[in-house]
């Protein structure tokens, strides 16, 4: 697939660099870095709790944050079911129910730039366990999350449904 288009390098309709930049005088690390990845994070909420993982020290991006899990979307792979990978990969369940919350860009600490999609996983299945994360536990305290996006989209979950008891 050619990305430049008369100068510009484009994706998904989008330029996302200037126009005088062209393929041939950028690094594949200035690329990487201007455009946006997709992303998904699930949320799982119980009893006003929700499910927070905490990074490992040696994670590439956001080493030793508190965020919400998920991870990238593959090629060729539509939103739901990265969120179902992902939240298999990660915590060792199977989504059965989930609902998009919102999208947010954010820069991740190695200049990824991302497209998070939030969904609040209303029903799952399986023993919750952490299996890329230093750990995974219940919080209640949306302050504690690192990210703002990760605030902003349980903040947002919490208010929609005052008993917040999912599964």
């Amino acid at each position: 697939m050619n990305l430049l288009h008369h100068g510009k390098m484009t994706k998904a309709g989008m330029n996302v660099l200037p126009a005088e930049w062209t393929k041939e005088n950028l690094e594949k690390d200035q690329t990487r870095r201007r455009t946006i990845a997709d992303c998904v994070d699930g949320v799982l909420v119980e009893r006003r709790k929700f499910l927070v993982e905490k990074r490992r020290d040696d994670d590439d991006a956001d080493p030793g944050l508190i965020e919400v899990p998920g991870g990238h979307v593959g090629p060729d792979e539509s939103v739901e079911d990265a969120l179902r990978r992902e939240m298999k990969e990660e915590l060792g369940i199977n989504v059965r129910k989930a609902t998009l919350v919102q999208k947010s860009l954010y820069t991740a600490s190695n200049g990824e730039r991302q497209r998070i999609h939030y969904f609040q996983v209303e029903r799952w299945n399986g023993r919750i366990r952490s299996t890329e994360a230093e750990r995974v536990y219940w919080e209640s305290e949306i302050s504690n999350l690192s990210i703002a996006p990760d605030r902003k989209a349980v903040r947002k979950i919490l208010r929609s449904d005052p008993l917040a008891v999912s599964r």
